[in-house]
């Protein structure tokens, strides 16, 4: 990936909102500064990951209106409740089937909607990383763009604040991954 590539991400990423409430920009700001920072060290990346769904989860708490919740159960909601539909992602790829292992039962089939994957993958994610269990993957930048993407249609539908802009008009920078 190029620099100009990580650069146009990380202004993405971090950009304000005016119903983010409580510093949380500040999330996504931080991983941004540490996006940045993959271009001289990669093995930051699940750092940037890991920081933006520490943004993810707390939009979750405010959007619900409490801190009782799992992150787990909050996607879910989110998902059950429509917030959250393949429609909002502007990139859908295969995620590593390494990510669902143990997460669907044998006799269950992987969910079809990618939205439902990422509320199975992305708490699981998190915490296998703060559990001691580091994981590095270059699709951890797409999931990244997807958190934030998931933040963005939860603050389209926000009922506490008028907004300033359309976030439906902010598209995500595309993610050109050389393998």
């Amino acid at each position: 990936m190029t620099d100009a590539k990580i650069e146009e991400v990380a202004v993405w990423l971090s950009r304000d909102h005016p119903s983010f409430k409580d510093g949380m920009v500040m999330y996504f700001r931080m991983a941004a500064a540490l996006l940045r920072q993959t271009r001289q060290d990669f093995f930051l990346l699940p750092l940037v990951f890991t920081q933006s769904v520490i943004g993810l989860e707390r939009m979750l708490k405010l959007h619900f209106g409490h801190d009782k919740k799992t992150l787990q159960a909050m996607l879910d909601d989110a998902v059950n409740g429509g917030l959250i539909r393949d429609h909002v992602f502007s990139k859908i790829e295969p995620l590593p089937k390494v990510w669902f292992q143990d997460a669907v039962p044998d006799s269950a089939k992987e969910p079809e909607c990618h939205a439902r994957k990422l509320a199975i993958c992305i708490p699981r994610l998190r915490n296998q990383f703060f559990h001691g269990h580091y994981i590095l993957n270059v699709e951890l930048l797409e999931l990244t763009i997807q958190t934030r993407e998931i933040v963005d249609a939860l603050l389209a539908v926000h009922p506490r604040s008028e907004w300033s802009y359309d976030v439906a008009e902010v598209k995500a920078p595309s993610v050109i991954v050389v393998k």
